[in-house]
């Protein structure tokens, strides 16, 4: 039986509280924006919400969960990796009927918490290997 690393584990669940509260916000704002403006392209509530719940992760993620200082090139690519997940959820809800869309997106959300935990982890929160040496000048 291969052992748990106790520090990932805990790293994980961290991370899904995290998305939890970070699907939450986003889910409810785009819920939200539909409602308010059911005539706008999906994009527009979808973008809206995914930056949103981007920027609110980041900052909470950085801090609590991977135990880094926030930083802007470090939010680039938290943003970066997003884009795969946005584009993804894009073409999952294109076509489908109105009473649909919230069900979807709550289900895709939640699958898509979870492999957010390993793109973030690798690329924007991964850690600097060690310098080996240094050189003075």
């Amino acid at each position: 039986m291969k052992n748990i690393d106790a520090g990932r584990l805990i790293q994980f669940l961290r991370f899904a509280a995290t998305g939890s509260l970070q699907l939450g916000c986003s889910f409810a704002m785009f819920a939200f924006l539909i409602w308010m403006h059911p005539e706008v392209s999906l994009t527009i509530p979808l973008l809206t919400s995914y930056i949103f719940g981007a920027s609110a992760g980041y900052l909470v993620n950085s801090v609590w969960t991977f135990r880094s200082s926030p930083s802007f090139s470090g939010f680039v690519l938290y943003l970066a990796g997003y884009i795969p997940s946005y584009l993804i959820n894009e073409l999952v809800l294109r076509g489908r009927e109105s009473s649909e869309i919230l069900f979807t997106q709550l289900i895709f959300l939640v699958i898509m918490t979870i492999a957010n935990y390993f793109i973030q982890r690798f690329l924007a929160f991964r850690r600097k290997p060690p310098k080996v040496f240094s050189v003075r000048t």
